[in-house]
């Protein structure tokens, strides 16, 4: 998932993402990220607990110091 005018992609680690390969592949998309300045937000099972809650919350941390502005009510 991606917020691309913010430059903001979410990646979700799942049960897969121990084994080595994996974590090899995991660590060159990072550095992909970062070198085409976009932030990377991170999330896993545990974040997804009382309805996703505080992945709502890195993610809208995230994208409020890359300049997202929530609309007003």
């Amino acid at each position: 998932m991606s917020y691309k005018k913010h430059r903001i992609g979410i990646e979700y680690e799942g049960d897969s993402h121990g084994n080595e390969a994996q974590v090899v592949r995991d660590i060159s998309r990072s550095e992909r990220y970062e070198a085409l300045g976009w932030t990377e937000v991170r999330i896993s099972k545990r974040h997804m607990v009382n309805s996703a809650k505080s992945a709502v919350a890195k993610i809208r941390t995230a994208l409020i110091q890359a300049g997202w502005r929530p609309a007003c009510s």
